[in-house]
């Protein structure tokens, strides 16, 4: 019995992970600050792409429900068997993914919230009465499109995790998926981004603090994810991607930001 138990919740105490965990927990929310500072700050969220928060926030939500399936029956050993400081340190996974994705939730929410007003709409004339009036603008329309859809599968995620944890289900294929999806989110992710930073020539509404803090923010929670207890190579993998991605966006946005004021004056961010 207490082999089991201990096969099941391992004793083991590392200070060192706990410590690490929760610097990278802190980290990364401190990492989206100077995003929403300058969001507010510019009142506009002209710059940002609207596929990069979308596949952002398509692998943070699959990443969360990995390791929530992943480490469920771990972090159970916080009931009967954990220590509150034991329990800390082997929930950090679990911590750190629902942060990400709490505050990536907040960036895609101030996106719409700071969408440029001269974008929202378009004048339309009848050709009976010659009446100008307005109407959501086909961009508008299509960024609330997937908005909804990024809406929708986190619902259908929660659903699924929910289903299968409270059958007691075999969890690991879905794990699996998930690990997969958020790995394909983490490669694509950055790949709008840089092309819309690229194009327009200019940063835009893009912090680049924040790029800076989670270089290698990305790559030290992918080690705090692979010492995880019961985590894979589907659960870090993603953040090990963008970690790369983010340096690639890193040196374009830090060449644009080095540029002159005439250079910049002539480079309109564009929102698609």
């Amino acid at each position: 019995m207490n082999a089991l138990l201990d096969n099941q919740c391992p004793l083991d105490e590392n200070i060192t992970k706990l410590i690490l965990g929760g610097l990278i927990s802190v980290g990364l929310f401190a990492s989206y600050i100077p995003q929403v500072y300058k969001l507010f700050q510019t009142k506009t969220s002209e710059g940002l792409s609207i596929w990069f928060l979308f596949l952002g926030c398509l692998g943070v939500t699959s990443t969360f429900f990995n390791v929530l399936l992943l480490q469920f029956n771990v972090v159970q050993c916080c009931t009967h068997a954990w220590s509150p400081l034991l329990c800390a340190e082997n929930s950090m996974g679990l911590v750190q993914t629902a942060v990400g994705l709490f505050c990536f939730i907040v960036i895609f929410a101030l996106f719409f919230y700071f969408y440029p007003q001269d974008q929202k709409v378009t004048h339309l004339r009848s050709s009976v009465t010659g009446e100008i009036r307005q109407v959501l603008s086909k961009g508008y329309r299509e960024d609330i499109y997937i908005g909804v859809a990024n809406l929708l599968y986190i619902l259908v995620a929660a659903i699924t995790a929910t289903v299968l944890l409270v059958g007691q289900l075999d969890v690991q294929w879905v794990a699996g998926a998930f690990g997969l999806i958020a790995l394909l989110g983490s490669l694509f992710q950055f790949i709008p981004q840089i092309w819309q930073t690229w194009t327009t020539r200019s940063v835009g509404a893009l912090s680049v603090p924040m790029i800076l803090i989670q270089c290698p923010g990305a790559f030290a929670f992918a080690y705090s994810l692979f010492i995880q207890p019961n985590t894979n190579w589907t659960s870090w993998a993603s953040y090990f991607a963008a970690g790369v991605l983010q340096v690639v966006l890193l040196i374009i946005c830090v060449f644009f930001t080095k540029k002159s004021p005439e250079d910049q004056a002539a480079a309109r961010p564009l929102l698609h």
